[in-house]
């Protein structure tokens, strides 16, 4: 005989940032006290504290997706060297990865959420992306493994060594013609990857620098041909060369015979910047300050970037301006990771830094950022500050008063307070 009951899930998100006390009324379930037909099953807290696990977590994504396009060979690169890096950053980390190998610990929210069974999982789309997200989450386990780290790493390394061409550009696919932008995002991944103090090898970035100068003095030359130099020919393609040329400026200065083309477009900077997309802004920002030669239009440009956002305790800062776009500089989750990185070196504005986070983190989708290249963007923004971004040594107070009553042994995280000390995600 069924039950003529339905179960009912009522959920309310509690976003607190910083050290602080911070009161939610469940009005809901304030009011459901007074019914007589209702019967309270269950309170649950669920919490994350640091949101840098979250991009630990993402790592496997980039890890193992299949495709052998230089992009996603790259970030496999990519999620390697990170993993090497943050395994061996403290002691601490790598014991708990050890740890994890083989458990559940790390399944997905969903899985473990016993409100969802509830309601029939197995009947409902989201089966798929829970049993994916614990997969991939168990797997973070295997990713630290040493020796599997440094044959993935040095594998992904000789590929793309393999694929590049002799003038030191990549193409999309192997034996694919040169294309410039896609040696521009390689080139600047390697530098995001030393930027945040992961011990790599630049060799592949530097031998494609001469090819990059060349390409950006070919289209300098191209508009003295046609007498357009007073135009404004700043591209976003440009704007992200100077941004990822300004990563190796110790390693290898501008080719000579580009540095008037350098020279022009920087001063393009300062006077157009105002006519590129979001992302290309932050670019110019970045890459002004680095160059060093003008020290005002850096700090104009974030400052026309902040007036223009929007902030929401819950959703953090973010832009109107955001739109579905097959163009790569509209990205949404990429623009983010610029705005990031750019409030962070350009202002040193730490509460923007983490007001920008708090929606990047919104948007994650179970175990990524729905694309490799986006992924990797966020996993770069949300690594970029500090050393000791991992290591969590948090009191989390919970306080249940003043709920509707509520069988003791029916809520999970125990009366009155719940106190736990931890490194690690949750």
């Amino acid at each position: 005989v069924l039950s003529r009951r339905i179960f009912v899930t009522e959920s309310l998100p509690l976003p607190i940032r910083g050290a602080k006390t911070k009161n939610f009324k469940f009005t809901k379930l304030l009011e459901a006290a007074k019914s007589d037909a209702l019967r309270h099953e269950r309170l649950t807290v669920q919490m994350v504290s640091n949101p840098a696990w979250y991009a630990v977590m993402a790592l496997p994504y980039l890890m193992e997706f299949p495709h052998e396009c230089s992009e996603q060979i790259f970030n496999r690169y990519y999620a390697n060297s990170l993993a090497r890096e943050i395994a061996n950053s403290d002691p601490k980390i790598r014991r708990i990865f050890d740890q994890w190998k083989g458990t559940k610990t790390l399944d997905s929210p969903l899985e473990k959420n016993e409100d969802l069974k509830s309601v029939a999982l197995m009947e409902t789309p989201w089966v798929r992306q829970a049993k994916n997200e614990s997969e991939a989450r168990r797997n973070v386990g295997i990713l630290f493994d040493d020796n599997r780290l440094n044959d993935e790493e040095s594998r992904s390394f000789r590929k793309l060594k393999d694929m590049q061409h002799a003038n030191g550009a990549w193409p999309w696919f192997p034996g694919g013609r040169p294309n410039d932008y896609i040696t521009l995002y390689i080139t600047t991944g390697f530098g995001r990857l030393r930027h945040l103090g992961v011990d790599v090898n630049p060799s592949l970035a530097i031998k494609s620098l001469n090819r990059l100068d060349n390409w950006i003095n070919k289209i300098y030359r191209n508009i003295l041909k046609h007498g357009n130099k007073d135009n404004n020919n700043l591209s976003s393609t440009i704007a992200l060369y100077l941004y990822g040329r300004s990563f190796f400026l110790q390693d290898q200065k501008i080719n000579p015979q580009a540095m008037e083309a350098v020279d022009y477009f920087l001063g393009q900077a300062a006077k157009h910047w105002l006519k590129l997309g979001r992302q290309s802004e932050g670019h110019l920002a970045l890459a002004l300050k680095r160059f060093g030669k003008d020290k005002e239009t850096p700090q104009a440009i974030m400052k026309s970037i902040k007036e223009r956002s929007v902030s929401d305790e819950e959703l953090g800062m973010f832009w109107r301006d955001l739109e579905f776009s097959w163009w790569w500089y509209r990205a949404p989750i990429e623009t983010q990771a610029v705005m990031i990185e750019a409030f962070d070196e350009v202002m040193n504005d730490k509460k923007a830094v983490e007001d920008c986070k708090v929606w990047m983190l919104k948007q994650k989708q179970t175990q990524d950022w729905k694309t490799t290249k986006a992924t990797a963007d966020a996993v770069y923004a949300l690594l970029l500050r500090g050393s000791d971004l991992l290591a969590s040594d948090e009191l989390v107070k919970v306080s249940l008063a003043d709920m509707p009553p509520i069988k003791p042994e029916n809520i999970e995280a125990g009366t009155g307070f719940y106190e736990k000390r931890f490194v690690g995600p949750e």
